[in-house]
């Protein structure tokens, strides 16, 4: 560090002399700290400046720099983006509707986890772990089942259940409900829930039934 004082004084002149001197220290100790507006690495490399509102750290040209750190602990980080390292390998970007994952390219990428919990989730499809299983797609009508090969048309899938597919989750009193029983001993069987409480079998309108056994 480098510091001016007045030397001396021409005794005829009155003319100050000034000396500067310069100390170097290898491990300087404050006791009531540094004050200054930043401080600089050496020649190009970055710097911290000291604001109002914290610290910000600059590169050479006084952009925004990078801190290196094996560990961050904080109760809020405010970015617009989150990479992964190294660089270039996905992010999360911090958009106006939520979040959104992207892959190297900028485009949509994969979330992958063991559980998400969730009150609503919109999506196109939902598919199985593998790309040969099969999906639900949501047409405007309702969902539709699709087997693996989903590109190939037809593309139906199967739904499987063990004891019966409902018309809703409602069965208490005042409300009435319709099923297909599927344990119903060796029969599949309507089942019609009445609003008093009663059960009977329903009834089944179809235009066609086919019992060529050899196609199952």
């Amino acid at each position: 560090m480098g510091a001016s004082r007045p030397a001396a004084s021409a005794p005829t002149t009155a003319q100050q002399h000034f000396l500067t001197t310069t100390v170097q220290l290898s491990e300087p100790t404050f006791e009531t700290g540094i004050h200054t507006a930043q401080v600089r690495g050496l020649a190009g490399t970055g710097r911290l400046e000291f604001n109002a509102t914290g610290v910000r750290v600059a590169n050479e040209v006084g952009a925004y720099g990078e801190v290196l750190a094996y560990k961050v602990v904080s109760n809020l980080v405010k970015a617009q983006r989150v990479e992964g390292m190294p660089s270039g390998i996905g992010g999360i970007d911090f958009t106006a509707f939520g979040i959104q994952v992207s892959n190297t390219s900028g485009g949509e990428s994969v979330v992958i986890t063991d559980r998400i919990v969730a009150n609503l989730v919109s999506a196109k499809r939902v598919q199985g772990p593998s790309n040969s299983d099969g999906s639900i797609t949501f047409p405007e009508s309702g969902i539709q089942v699709r087997n693996g090969a989903f590109d190939n048309a037809p593309a139906h899938g199967s739904v499987f259940a063990e004891n019966g597919i409902y018309q809703n989750q409602s069965f208490s009193k005042g409300s009435e409900n319709r099923w297909i029983n599927l344990s119903d001993g060796p029969d599949v069987s309507v089942v019609h829930r009445h609003a008093d409480g009663t059960t009977t079998y329903g009834n089944l309108k179809v235009s066609r039934i086919e019992t060529d056994a050899a196609r199952w």
